[in-house]
């Protein structure tokens, strides 16, 4: 079988990271990628309850707290970038943003998702412990090395993916409201019909020393909300853990039944 041409790759980058993207475009050209940098959304400063795709009742039930202008920013970066690949006529593409860490065998890799049958709608490259030990279920095996598994779990992180024109369409439905941050949503494969697929090990790591530009305040879970919507948050915040952690189960289930 013929090697297929590797696909374009999208780098979601702010316009002042020129040192990152200087050392992301220069290892993709090295591994003989095409690329296209695409203009990140500086959310830093934005107030997201203006936002017209924000869904702010839903997060205050859902999360107790508004997400960060960050956040937001990023989910949009992510969503534009998808929205190129499903309108451009693209079979495939891999986006990534211009923190993370291309490893060697990131082509072979490609290769081997493109040669897939059926291709893969999205598969997600996470470099951490906890997607390693997680219950999953091997697919198939890319290289020598690396293996293509279904997770059971929700691993964070969206900084390097491999997506298909159709994973991309499937993804840009889930996404047309936020309230979620973009990796929680790449996650939830049940909403978004998507597999839930990663590359054991990754290709692709993140480089967690530098500084993220939304920072660790996303971590803080005191509740904002107020009047009813904070007095039911226990019960609505229980409902939404409760269906997510059945749901991951159920999904993971049915969709190993498939094969």
């Amino acid at each position: 079988m013929p090697t297929p041409t590797l696909p374009p790759a999208f780098v979601i980058s702010l316009p002042e990271s020129t040192e990152r993207r200087d050392r992301i475009t220069g290892r993709l050209g090295d591994l003989g990628f095409s690329y296209h940098i695409f203009e990140a959304v500086d959310g830093r400063q934005m107030d997201v309850t203006q936002h017209p795709d924000y869904d702010r009742p839903r997060r205050l039930r859902c999360f107790g707290r508004d997400l960060l202008g960050a956040e937001v920013g990023c989910f949009l970066s992510h969503r534009g970038a998808l929205e190129r690949i499903a309108n451009e006529g693209l079979a495939c593409a891999l986006v990534m943003e211009d923190d993370a860490i291309l490893q060697d065998s990131l082509p072979d890799v490609i290769e081997a998702l493109m040669l897939h049958k059926p291709m893969p709608d999205l598969v997600r490259f996470i470099g951490k412990d906890k997607v390693y030990n997680a219950p999953q279920k091997h697919i198939a095996n890319l290289t020598p090395n690396h293996h293509l598994v279904r997770l059971q779990g929700t691993p964070g992180g969206s900084y390097a993916y491999f997506v298909s024109a159709a994973g991309a369409r499937k993804l840009l439905h889930a996404m047309a409201r936020i309230y979620m941050p973009v990796d929680t949503v790449m996650g939830h494969s049940w909403c978004t019909g998507v597999d839930n697929l990663v590359s054991v090990p990754s290709p692709v790591t993140h480089d967690f020393l530098e500084d993220t530009y939304i920072g660790d305040q996303r971590f803080d879970k005191s509740v904002q909300a107020q009047g009813l919507t904070r007095a039911l948050f226990p019960l609505t915040r229980f409902a939404f853990k409760t269906c997510e952690n059945v749901m991951k189960r159920v999904n993971f289930a049915m969709r190993n039944m498939r094969g």
